[in-house]
């Protein structure tokens, strides 16, 4: 798989240091990207896709070794182990609750 394929243009990223990041180009074999978020003030910079996992494309949160990402209206949960399928959503996600029902005690206890 070709780091294009891996970290397309656009994909959202997270590094070792916890910054989130959204990949914006590619230098030799080198990820291009812009900080997000918290970290937009960071400007962009150049990481090594090994030491980058790259998130799901509706990307929600992380808590503990877990990624939460909306799929059709629901809170899915995924291993981070799990690699991210070329549709954009990491693989083996598992349905935790439909978005109308979520509510700020229930991030909570999910730790988000």
């Amino acid at each position: 798989m070709t780091l294009q394929q891996q970290f397309p243009i656009g994909s959202t990223v997270l590094n070792l240091d916890n910054h989130l990041a959204k990949v914006v180009g590619y230098h030799h074999n080198l990820l291009m990207v812009e900080g997000i978020g918290e970290f937009a003030n960071v400007g962009k910079w150049l990481a090594s896709p090994e030491k980058c996992t790259r998130l799901s494309n509706t990307h929600f949160g992380i808590a503990g070794k877990y990624e939460y990402f909306i799929f059709n209206n629901t809170l899915y949960r995924s291993p981070m182990s799990n690699p991210v399928a070329p549709d954009g959503f990491r693989s083996g996600g598992r349905p935790q609750m439909a978005l109308h029902l979520i509510d700020s005690e229930y991030l909570r206890t999910l730790g988000l």
